[in-house]
């Protein structure tokens, strides 16, 4: 998961001292001494009147599904503020476990450089320090609040590059949702899980546009040594469907269903045996009347980041002027081979633009047997390749589609 938050927990002496090169130190310091802490305010990029429109969703254009309620309304609003109103150049001061509670808000664009590498570690030192000062600050402060004060960077540029990361993809990503029957919102958990970005791998290892670790993929995808299907966007986001319909089947409910493709069905199953009789089974009372490990910082912010982001994809236009064009129709099909092939023979005979949409291939020159699976915007023939049908697709996970070609021959 691409984390769309940043802790900044060090000292800044100890964090000049031991994790910056000399050279890099020196430079750190001319510029700090170019650009001293001014500990400006910030302001937001859009008044509160268009806030109001969002967080309520004063044009209904959220599904009902996704409607926020007073028991996330403080959280998704602090999110959307992150996603939308502030930039990289400012951070939030807050309290982590009340996102109500709202201390400062801190402006670093003073600090003026074309490396943003330099840039970033000066403004780090800043925000450790005017954090440290307002801690000091608040004498009357009892010390559990004190531990709960955290800086938030806003990312309001990093998810417009999401948005635009998306474009080329809406229209396949539109088909299928109305085909699986999921809300358009879902779109979201792309960003949430890797800011849109198609070859994205995390520390732990989830990879591609929907961040699937390698133990589920190998149950659900082609991956192997030669072929890893995460980095293909379109069988990945095939797969990635499937998982959340199967969340949605077991759990009955998109909150919970989302929930789970951060976390897993298992505990919030446990959650609704022991609360069900006793509360109506939905997250909110899961948060409220289960007690787990689970609900730490990330898991219980997981699910107001995504509604945050799944408010700001229905009012993108009044935000950043991206209006939803009509899409056309979708280009894209699947095919599964009949015959042997190399994919850089393939790419030669039928155009070597669709390397881009078969991504998931590690080795050109590798010469894959009959049952691979293909990403194709133009026809290819039949005698060769078998076309499945968009009922397929939604039927069977990807790692099924070769039984398609069982008594098929190569011609």
């Amino acid at each position: 998961m691409i984390a769309f938050f940043y802790l900044f927990s060090f000292s800044a002496l100890a964090f000049n001292q031991l994790s910056l090169t000399e050279e890099l130190y020196q430079e750190v310091k001319s510029l700090k001494e170019k650009f001293p802490n001014q500990k400006a305010k910030a302001k937001p990029f859009y008044d509160d009147d268009l806030k109001k429109i969002i967080i309520e969703d004063k044009k209904n254009r959220v599904s009902n599904d996704f409607k926020t309620n007073s028991f996330f309304k403080a959280r998704t609003s602090f999110w959307i503020d992150v996603y939308s109103r502030f930039s990289s150049e400012q951070v939030l001061i807050h309290n982590k476990k009340d996102l109500s509670i709202l201390y400062d808000i801190q402006d670093y664009s003073f600090i003026k450089s074309d490396n943003l590498v330099l840039k970033s570690y000066v403004q780090n030192d800043y925000a450790t320090e005017n954090v440290r000062s307002f801690k000091k600050a608040l004498q009357n402060v009892d010390n559990e609040e004190l531990h709960q004060i955290r800086i938030q960077t806003g990312q309001r540029g990093s998810i417009l590059k999401s948005f635009k990361r998306s474009i080329p993809y809406l229209s396949f990503l539109e088909h299928y949702l109305g085909y699986f029957e999921i809300p358009e919102e879902i779109l979201a958990l792309a960003i949430v899980e890797s800011n849109f970005q198609t070859d994205s791998v995390s520390r732990t290892g989830a990879t591609g546009l929907w961040q699937i670790m390698s133990l589920t993929a190998k149950a659900i995808m082609p991956l192997n040594d030669s072929i890893d299907s995460r980095l293909n966007p379109y069988i990945s986001t095939i797969a990635a469907f499937h998982l959340l319909k199967q969340n949605y089947r077991i759990l009955k409910r998109w909150d919970l269903a989302v929930t789970a493709y951060h976390s897993g069905t298992r505990h919030l199953l446990q959650a609704i045996r022991e609360i069900k009789g006793s509360h109506e089974v939905s997250l909110e009372n899961i948060f409220k009347y289960y007690e787990s490990d689970y609900h730490g910082f990330a898991s219980r912010n997981y699910y107001t980041e995504f509604l945050a982001l799944a408010y700001l994809i229905d009012y993108k236009d009044l935000i950043w002027g991206i209006k939803k064009n009509h899409l056309g129709k979708n280009a894209i099909k699947f095919y599964v081979s009949k015959c042997p092939l190399k994919p850089f023979l393939f790419f030669r005979k039928y155009g070597e633009h669709l390397s881009k949409f078969n991504q998931h291939l590690l080795d050109r020159t590798q010469r894959y047997q009959p049952g691979l699976l293909l990403v194709s915007n133009k026809e290819l023939p039949k005698s060769k390749y078998y076309l499945l049908s968009d009922e397929q697709l939604r039927r069977n996970f990807p790692i099924n589609y070769q039984k398609f070609i069982k008594n098929s021959k190569c011609q």
